[in-house]
């Protein structure tokens, strides 16, 4: 539809549980969906609404208990062409998609190890959560320097002489406190998704 311009224009905001569930399904609807302009969120998300702008002015709101899943249960469904209560559930669904785009340039600062990084990982997340992209791009940040780091390590040893011809070990003691305390951070943050109060990191404890 979204070819033969049935569709002019479409926002698909859906579960990052079904989304790690369904890890095929969800890359091939996004690929599909962006390739054809189409925008796609996966977040913590449990809402079933359908919103439907037609081309004559009328806005439809569809509310339903049904999961995308098969079963016996009894399920409800309300559909109503009311443009305030469009207009309502389409104020804060947009309001998603635009903290994820803001939360997504948080990686403008990051070398291209730590973006490799953050793509692997930012897919598999909701990263709309408070905390959750800042906390992500900490452990990308340490994540590069630790892969620098090691390439130092298998390069020049962990003993090297200094300038005077002493022996010296190599100590990465600032890269490795920083690599535990945001990795740390990070994990507590994507564990926050099930929390009550997700984003809240742990203080590292004292050395």
């Amino acid at each position: 539809m979204m070819d033969a311009g049935q569709i002019g224009e479409l926002w698909f905001l859906y579960s990052v549980f079904h989304k790690s569930l369904e890890k095929e399904a969800s890359l091939r609807l996004t690929t599909e969906l962006t390739s054809r302009g189409g925008h796609v969120l996966a977040m913590l998300c449990h809402a079933k609404i359908l919103l439907l702008e037609l081309s004559d002015g009328r806005r439809f709101t569809v509310e339903s208990s049904a999961n995308l899943r098969s079963c016996g249960s009894v399920e409800q469904f309300f559909m109503v062409n009311d443009a305030e209560l469009y207009e309502f559930h389409s104020g804060w669904i947009n309001s998603l998609f635009d903290k994820a785009a803001h939360d997504a340039r948080t990686t403008d600062h990051l070398d291209p190890t730590a973006v490799a990084k953050w793509q692997e990982i930012a897919p598999t997340l909701d990263i709309t959560l408070p905390g959750t992209a800042d906390a992500l791009s900490a452990y990308c940040v340490s994540y590069s320097r630790w892969r620098a780091a090691e390439v130092q390590v298998a390069a020049l040893g962990l003993i090297v002489k200094s300038p005077a011809g002493f022996p010296t070990e190599i100590h990465f003691s600032a890269w490795s406190s920083d690599a535990i305390v945001s990795q740390g951070a990070c994990a507590v943050a994507l564990l926050g998704q099930g929390m009550e109060k997700p984003g809240q990191f742990l203080e590292p404890s004292p050395a």
